[in-house]
């Protein structure tokens, strides 16, 4: 913030990063040359650490036993992977804190994680091209900042908050992450659409200060609804926008998957979690960009409670549609009709 000109750091530098115990993180290592010994924690049963392999589309353990081997293990001398993410959890039975500390030379260039993959011969074909990235820098990111690499990447990502995914969508601006702000150090999910040629490049000047939390409700623009599916434990949110280009189907720019849902296996220990999404052909999406239109428009939406509790399903967002636009709600089961006036 001063006027005095770069700082210049020599040498190995040290990062601590505070995470609760019981709670489970999608991180990504803030320093180049550390090792997997740096995430690594014993016993396997009360803690976890995992990759992402899209490849065969699976969680690949990295806690490797104590005189454990094979093929399913990483040792712990192998280096942790710049621009990648891992899943972590620890100690889940006292849930006491840990502070994790990475060791290595500051990371101060982009980053292009290598690889990132598109597997159509071996992956799940539901979760084809999904790639577990990350923040490599120890300050924020902004996804609509900055020239990122982006070939044959959809625009939407989706960061992990300990509970479920948050989607943000950087064509539209629509989504649960304020801004397109990804925290220091955090993991997230891009999908890859084709084999050859893809990129993906993480650039310097997306870095960003930020003080604002990051994990509440974004900007939107124009034509937006928002609904909220409220329940005890948290909170799930869709997104329904109009806009100029997008398509009925899924659009790889406009809109975003619901995840899990059928797009990607739970990470290790996920509890089920209620969802609320919209259903267009073949897909279950939280951002569903649809084309404007002056004819009445229906959106099927999907709600999966997975136990039994209280919900409640609220909408906002009303003052970014024109005057005399009118939105229903309609309960099938009930066979009742909620009207609300966007200016009411």
């Amino acid at each position: 913030g001063g006027t005095a000109g770069n700082i210049n750091i020599i040498g190995d530098i040290a990062i601590n990063q505070y995470l609760l115990g019981a709670k489970q993180y999608h991180i990504s290592p803030p320093v180049d040359n550390d090792t997997l010994g740096a995430l690594q924690a014993y016993p396997t049963s009360d803690n976890d650490f995992y990759r992402w392999r899209e490849k065969t589309s699976m969680w690949i353990e990295l806690n490797t036993p104590i005189g454990g081997t094979g093929s399913q293990y990483d040792p712990p001398g192998d280096d942790l992977r710049e621009g990648f993410g891992y899943h972590v959890l620890y100690n889940l039975s006292s849930g006491t804190p840990v502070t994790k500390t990475y060791t290595g030379d500051l990371i101060f260039t982009d980053v292009t994680p290598s690889p990132v993959t598109y597997s159509p011969a071996t992956a799940d074909p539901n979760w084809l091209g999904a790639n577990l990235v990350g923040n490599p820098y120890p300050c924020a990111i902004d996804w609509d900042q900055g020239n990122w690499g982006k070939t044959n990447i959809y625009e939407s990502i989706y960061v992990w908050n300990g509970l479920q995914y948050l989607s943000y969508n950087g064509s539209t601006g629509v989504g649960s992450l304020t801004g397109g702000i990804i925290p220091p150090m955090q993991g997230f999910f891009i999908w890859v659409n084709s084999e050859d040629p893809h990129n993906f490049r993480i650039p310097t000047d997306a870095r960003t200060h930020s003080s604002q939390a990051t994990y509440k409700e974004s900007n939107v623009g124009k034509d937006v609804l928002k609904l909220s599916l409220e329940y005890s434990e948290a909170t799930d949110e869709a997104f329904v926008s109009f806009v100029e280009g997008a398509t009925e189907g899924f659009d790889q720019e406009f809109d975003a998957f619901e995840l899990p849902g059928d797009r990607l296996p739970p990470v290790p220990r996920m509890e089920e979690i209620p969802q609320l999404y919209s259903i267009v052909p073949g897909e279950m999406l939280s951002i569903n960009a649809l084309p404007p239109s002056d004819e009445h428009t229906i959106v099927q939406l999907g709600f999966e409670p997975k136990y039994e509790t209280s919900f409640s399903i609220s909408a906002s967002e009303f003052e970014t549609f024109d005057d005399g636009i009118n939105i229903y709600l309609e309960d099938q089961k009930e066979n009742v009709l909620i009207n609300r006036d966007v200016k009411l």
